[in-house]
């Protein structure tokens, strides 16, 4: 097993348990055996709990020889001889960190081969309580001396010693895979006779790829990683079919590589810049977001919750250089903006509101607008530019009515540029083009982003690009020639025509971050540095414990997944109760459906293409509707469990992005676009003509039905704010049921159809909410805090006894590129 593989598993395995430790669970019997290798990379932690089961029926886990019980003065130890902790190995009382003892026994063995404590199993609790075992350096001489510290300190004896939280842990493994990576990338940046790749059929080849591996075409099932299982990675023997998958995409990859570099010679735009060196600038383990360089490039400012609210912090890049608190004000400052004589910042308060300047070296704001956030200067520092949104982008953007404005630096009327729908979608992130004459956007959409640009008189809009990734942060090289830009994991340069500000060839990679993603995109003056945040976006299912008659929590929330490098949403329940659908997402492997038991548990793969989204169940609790991208355009299909076969359900040659099965199964609401207004219809699963219900000038969407299929809720838009509406589902008048600033996504009803559960934003803050259909009262059911998580889709069991929703969390720090 490489370094990398090794890493990338141990990441995972700390992921999965930091959420389990948020959860309050505490493995306590972390081993390969319990843990999963999937054929497709990602890894599954086991028999969550498995020793406090243990105590409740040692006989059954007696069976299980792996795992020893020792009786001790203060009772019985249950754990693993050879990676349980000293505490657990006394009989003590144990902890996270306990886990993290175990996972690093783990980490050691995967990369030496060798367990740390080994033997019988009352030699092995001896060493574990009195015994270091030499450093992994010592086993494989070219381990990284950072990764042979992390696995020190998680095997000290002294818990006191070692990481206190899994996520202290997960950070370093992270920062250790990324520095390898880059420094790989370096190297092959910088090789004689490289180029960095175009965008095109090198993504698709890995793409197919991909697919292979998902569906079973070139892997066998799960691999557990036993004994046996971490030797079988070791060994390359053991993964015949990996191997020669991976000698076919190398060598696939090296032929289209050089196709690829023939035709990037071709590009009419800038002389393409190389990467010199990259480096991590932040370490909080929290998130440090959008930074924006100083002019000289000497500088970084960004947003940061380094003290609960986020602030605007300025670091100084050279040797020594301190970090500086700018805002202290509490009221959550974001996406700082540094103008070009370098004397002041631009930023967006989300508590005071609108777009604030303030000197760079300190003193007083002042407020500039009243509305917008994501302020841009112009190149001579007279106009700044802003999205009409108050969107602090922290991972939770929303589609809509945004559009660019444009307001002079010292204050006065701002200036509207974009509207509504031209181009469609909400329009984000605006930047200058170096000569004034044209700023470039982000159109978002429900399912995708392109890059556009706009004349300074609003009219001339063009399409920059129009990829199969969303394209994000636009930001002009200093000459004009080209366009650097975001998609997911990658940084792109896009050549440009100077004279018409059109794409004169194909988008250039000039970095990719891996499993993580890049927000946020600056440069110096010069063009010769550039700064992003690089993010770990954390989501899975959750679930709420709900009393029947009381519709009250009754409990905290626990994960009803646990997964890593995914996106896990979109649940929905059986009729009976007993079934969940949900969607999962996996970064470079697309969406597919999946059904669990209710608690998770017994997860299957139901769909196997690479964009399904948004479940509904049938009554038969067989079939499941979703809407698909298989045919190249947004579809509502539906498929068997049992049979597994896929029909067509809607298709009327328009994208279908958000679609839901009545619970008659005889109808579906959707979303339908038209002039970049999104209103919500409805059409008869047996065939007719669809009906439209809504006819709004924002947007009018998203709907869910109440059980008795009588009434759909949907939101609609307002600027900043969204309102939960109900109306009858044959047409007819709406009810407003929320008011007031914030939004509120509804999602699905009670059991009894009175009340609608629903996402809702408050003071920045997402948590789960329901309002009364009768009475309009509301009621929060979650108790999140945090500005840099959010809360989607939550799904009332037809039991009445759980909501079930998606909780993602992003963490992240800023990083520094060098070009030349």
């Amino acid at each position: 097993m490489s370094l990398n593989q090794s890493l990338q598993i141990a990441i995972q395995i700390a992921d999965a348990l930091a959420a389990a430790h948020a959860a309050g669970i505490i493995h306590r019997d972390i081993k390969p055996e319990n843990l999963m290798l999937r054929p497709d990379g990602y890894v599954k932690v086991l028999d969550f709990g498995l020793a406090k089961l243990a105590e409740q029926t040692p006989s059954a886990i007696a069976a299980e020889a792996p795992t020893k019980q020792v009786r001790t003065g203060s009772g019985m130890v249950l754990g693993t001889a050879g990676y349980m902790s000293p505490e657990q190995a006394r009989g003590k009382i144990v902890d996270a960190r306990s886990d993290i003892f175990s996972l690093g026994a783990v980490i050691y063995e995967m990369t030496t081969q060798r367990k740390p404590f080994d033997g019988e199993t009352s030699d092995i609790l001896a060493a574990i309580l009195k015994t270091h075992p030499p450093p992994i350096s010592h086993f494989a001489p070219d381990t990284p001396p950072e990764l042979t510290r992390i696995v020190a300190k998680t095997l000290r004896k002294d818990r006191e010693e070692r990481y206190q939280v899994v996520k202290d842990l997960l950070l370093d493994l992270k920062s250790l895979a990324q520095e390898l990576e880059f420094q790989q990338r370096l190297k092959q940046a910088t090789a004689p006779g490289e180029a960095a790749k175009p965008i095109g059929s090198e993504e698709k080849a890995i793409g197919a790829f991909d697919a292979a591996v998902r569906t079973g075409e070139m892997a066998g099932s799960p691999t557990t990683l036993s004994k046996t299982g971490v030797s079988s990675m070791i060994k390359a023997t053991r993964w015949p079919t990996f191997a020669l998958a991976a000698l076919i995409l190398i060598g696939g990859s090296f032929g289209l590589y050089k196709l690829l570099a023939k035709k990037s010679a071709t590009n009419a735009g800038a002389p393409q810049p190389i990467v010199a060196n990259i480096a991590r600038v932040t370490v909080w383990s929290g998130l440090d977001t959008q930074p924006t360089l100083s002019p000289d490039g000497n500088s970084v400012a960004y947003s940061s919750n380094h003290n609960g609210s986020f602030e605007i912090y300025i670091k100084q890049l050279t040797a020594g250089g301190r970090e500086i608190q700018l805002t202290t004000d509490g009221q959550q400052n974001f996406q700082p903006a540094w103008s070009a004589d370098g004397q002041r910042i631009a930023y967006y308060s989300r508590s005071g509101g609108g777009i604030w300047t303030l000197p760079t070296f300190g003193g007083a704001p002042r407020q500039i607008t009243e509305f917008g956030s994501a302020p841009k200067w112009s190149p001579d520092g007279t106009m700044i530019a802003f999205q009409s949104d108050s969107n602090p982008d922290l991972g939770s953007g929303s589609v809509g009515s945004s559009t660019i404005w444009i307001v002079p630096a010292q204050g006065g009327t701002p200036r509207q540029l974009t509207n509504v729908g031209n181009p469609e979608g909400g329009h984000f992130g605006p930047t200058w083009s170096p000569d004034r004459r044209r700023i470039a956007f982000v159109a978002l959409k429900y399912n995708g982003q392109q890059i556009w640009s706009v004349s300074l008189t609003g009219d001339d809009p063009k399409q920059l690009t129009n990829l199969d990734v969303k394209a994000a942060y636009p930001l002009y090289a200093p000459d004009g020639r080209s366009l650097y830009f975001v998609g997911g994991p990658v940084v792109w340069m896009l050549p440009l025509s100077f004279e018409s500000d059109e794409p004169a060839g194909d988008p250039i990679k000039l970095t990719d971050v891996g499993a993580s993603f890049i927000y946020g995109l600056t440069r110096s003056a010069d063009g010769k540095k550039m700064a992003y945040s690089v993010q770990t976006l954390t989501s899975n299912i959750w679930s709420v414990p709900i009393a029947p008659h009381a519709n009250e929590a009754t409990g905290p929330p626990q994960p009803i997944t646990n997964q890593t490098g995914t996106r896990n949403n979109q649940p929905a329940f059986s009729r009976d109760g007993r079934k969940i659908a949900y969607m999962e997402f996996l970064r470079g492997g697309g969406a597919d459906i999946w059904v669990a038991d209710a608690d998770g548990k017994n997860a299957s793969q139901i769909t196997n293409n690479t964009r399904n989204l948004k479940p509904s169940w049938f009554p038969d609790g067989d079939q499941l509707a979703f809407v698909s991208k298989r045919t190249g355009h947004w579809t509502v299909w539906a498929t068997s469990l049992q049979s597994r076969r896929d029909r067509l359900l809607f298709d009327n040659g328009r994208d279908i992005e958000y679609a839901s099965l009545s619970p008659d199964g005889k109808q579906i609401v959707f979303n339908l676009t038209d002039g970049g207004i999104t209103n919500t219809w409805t059409v008869p699963v047996s065939g007719g003509p669809p009906r439209q219900l809504t006819f709004d000038k924002e947007l009018a969407g998203f709907a869910c039905w109440s059980p008795d299929g009588k009434f759909v809720a949907y939101q609609i838009k307002r600027g900043d704010d969204a309102y939960l509406m109900i109306m009858p589902s044959d047409g007819g008048e709406s009810i407003q049921l929320t008011s007031g600033r914030g939004r509120s996504w509804p999602y699905d009803f009670s059991p009894d159809g009175d009340k609608i559960v629903f996402a809702g934003d408050r003071d920045g803050v997402w948590n789960v909410w329901w309002v009364s259909r009768s009475t309009k009262m509301q009621k929060q059911l979650t108790n999140y805090t945090k500005p840099n998580s959010f809360v989607r889709y939550p799904a009332w069991s037809p039991l009445g006894n759980q909501i079930a929703y998606e909780y993602a969390e992003t963490a992240g720090n800023i990083w520094l590129m060098e070009l030349k």
